[in-house]
């Protein structure tokens, strides 16, 4: 059983874990006796059913660390139960006009066909929100076991990844051997339900595989699942197969019911802040997600200034944690182990932070070797012959939580913005060149870092990354930058479509038709990353193709029947036995397939998000012209002091 503070005796005497801990193994042991492939079915059953009962515990301590647990600003000293901490969360269904609005509660398992895709700003509760899923589907009777893939973890240089390997992987890690053949049947007859976690943490170069993973678990296996993503990744654009639904922000009463029913926060403390948030209602507003609720409850009465947006929080936050350690401590120690004041432990950490991220893929989770390194590099850096500053930040801000051998922050959007933090402590001409940097070497890993950034180095991020993001789309889109022009040509499909290419295969004798989708790798993903760029970073929607390109190829190869003229010669020949032509395959680019011009007013052209997309990129370009007023102006005044 693993260190982490036994905490497994604790979650074992909640009633959720009580349940758990009996149900476990009893759905997966049902779910495999439901097969009708009796031979997989009993290896597989076989496998768990051997498993001693101390192995037994051990596994539920994995799903438990693995799937349930959670360390918050208000249990920095230990874990709680997920169901100790959740407040009931609201989806918007978006591919319904009515925009039906549904709380997932106790009861509600998400049983949606297809693929179910929970869309969702940074801390705003997409992991939890599959954790709670897990739990009620194990609590159901709806004969599912339920597993949470996270898709980072995921090696997608694998090309023989399939949706049965991935499942088997996830049970391994669990201490759970079920073969690769059991998960496909098992997938096939509907007992597991997967939960795939954060699509959009997933490198654009291998969002394509990652795509082709979640919808084949649908479309080959028959196997519903659910994926989470931030808004604007291409699976939310998906058509056909694809739900979305929007996590909703948190309400006033959200708020207050999180604050009076929190068994952590004292009843004094909830008497304080249920009034602050009566009271204050600019602090109120910015009250939108989980995460800057529990550091606003955290923090509050320590900060010097009342906030006055979400970056006003985590300006405040490290400062307001260390020195109330430093307040609190029965012998005042200034320096802690480190001697380090706390302004200077602050600039460790930023350092550190952004060493760290550069590690890793989309991870806060580290080994004992790679924070102290980080940590060591940093104080060098700063100058700081110091040893045991990254205990200090443990010590003082809680920030960073020990499992063993293994150190994670407490969110990753803490990670990000103490990155940010230290590129904005760059010089100018080291920021441009990193800002440079990171456009031609963009991962997604720098989303919210960048987002960050987008509000405390405002004008250095404006007119050097921006302006170099538009000077390349002029490049391929100049268009997009004619303003009202709201007309769908090359430009625009250049930045809207999903895919490049498709293969068309037409059988010559039958007239029948179908299509591959191919894509330019090499020019998708420039298209992938100036779309996540602007959707992710500067919230510009590239959304006003209605439905991806391959449906809307499958419907005109449709109307057309079999008379479709291609534009491009047959690349390839199919021969029947007897030597007559039969077949011939046709490598086409979707925008010479499909007239879009023509169909501007169709059910294919969302007008609106086409409106949206032409306003913010002529915005975006005089917005980067404003700044570069400002700064030069600045740097003019600055040489009179």
């Amino acid at each position: 059983m693993s260190d982490t503070g036994n905490a497994l005796t604790k979650v074992l005497e909640s009633e959720t874990g009580k349940f758990i801990s009996g149900k476990l193994f009893g759905r997966l042991e049902k779910a495999l006796l439901n097969n009708t492939r009796e031979n997989e079915a009993k290896q597989a059953l076989d496998t768990i059913s051997s498993i001693r009962p101390d192995e037994r515990e051990k596994i539920f301590d994995k799903v438990t660390d693995r799937y349930l647990k959670f360390r918050t600003l208000l249990s920095r000293d230990r874990d709680v139960f997920i169901d100790k901490i959740y407040h009931p969360l609201r989806l918007r269904n978006l591919s319904t006009k009515s925009k039906e609005v549904v709380t997932l509660n106790e009861q509600f398992v998400l049983e949606l066909p297809k693929v179910t895709c929970i869309i969702g700003k940074a801390g705003q509760g997409k992991t939890t929100i599959l954790r709670k899923v897990f739990i009620n589907y194990l609590s159901s009777d709806c004969g599912k076991f339920p597993l949470i893939i996270t898709l980072r973890k995921i090696d997608w240089e694998d090309k023989s990844l399939t949706p049965p390997k991935v499942v088997s992987q996830e049970f391994h890690s669990l201490g759970i051997s079920v073969s690769e053949e059991a998960c496909s049947f098992l997938l096939q007859l509907g007992r597991l339900r997967i939960l795939y976690d954060g699509f959009d943490e997933v490198e654009i170069k291998s969002r394509q595989a990652a795509l082709g993973l979640i919808t084949e678990t649908h479309t080959t296996f028959g196997s519903n699942c659910i994926v989470t993503t931030r808004p604007g990744t291409d699976i939310t654009y998906y058509g056909g197969y694809v739900t979305n639904y929007e996590l909703m922000d948190l309400e006033f009463d959200d708020v207050l019911h999180i604050i009076t029913n929190n068994d952590l926060i004292s009843k004094q403390d909830k008497t304080q802040l249920v009034e602050v948030i009566k009271s204050k209602k600019d602090i109120t507003s910015i009250l939108l997600t989980p995460i800057i609720v529990d550091i606003f409850i955290s923090t509050y009465h320590m900060l010097e200034a009342e906030p006055d947006n979400v970056i006003d929080v985590y300006q405040q936050l490290f400062q307001a944690l260390a020195s109330t350690h430093d307040k609190l401590k029965v012998q005042f120690e200034r320096g802690g182990k480190s001697g380090l004041k706390n302004t200077e432990l602050q600039k460790v950490f930023q350092t550190a932070s952004y060493s760290l991220l550069l590690k890793q893929k989309s991870e806060i989770t580290f080994k004992n070797i790679e924070l102290i390194e980080a940590f060591d590099h940093a104080s060098n850096v700063l100058g700081f012959e110091k040893l045991h500053t990254y205990q200090d930040v443990i010590d003082k801000t809680s920030l960073i939580k020990q499992e063993g051998n293994d150190y994670s922050y407490l969110h990753k959007s803490i990670l990000e913005f103490f990155a940010a933090k230290h590129i904005k402590g760059l010089s100018d001409d080291t920021r441009k060149e990193y800002y440079e940097y990171i456009l031609k070497n963009y991962s997604s890993k720098h989303e919210n870092v960048l987002r960050f950034l987008r509000v405390i180095d405002d004008e250095l991020f404006h007119i050097t990354f921006v302006k170099k993001l538009i000077n390349l789309l002029k490049e391929t889109s100049a268009s997009l930058f004619e303003k009202g022009g709201y007309k769908i040509n090359n430009d625009v499909l250049n930045i809207c479509l999903r895919t490049d290419c498709c293969i068309v295969v037409k059988d010559i004798i039958g007239g029948l038709t179908r299509v591959i989708v191919e894509d330019d790798k090499q020019q998708i993903n420039v298209r992938n990353m100036y779309r996540d760029i602007l959707e992710s970073v500067l919230d510009i929607s590239t959304g006003a193709i209605a439905k991806d390109p391959l449906t809307i190829a499958l419907n005109e190869l449709h109307i057309a029947g079999k008379d479709v003229t291609l534009g491009t010669e047959p690349s390839t020949k199919e021969v029947n036995t007897q030597g007559d032509l039969t077949k011939q395959t046709h490598k086409v680019k979707i925008m010479d397939l499909i007239d879009f011009e023509e169909k501007s007013s169709s059910e294919f052209v969302n007008r609106d998000e086409l409106v949206k997309l032409y306003g913010g990129v002529y915005f975006l370009n005089e917005e980067v012209e404003r700044k570069q007023r400002i700064y030069d102006e600045k740097n003019i005044l600055s040489t009179f002091y």
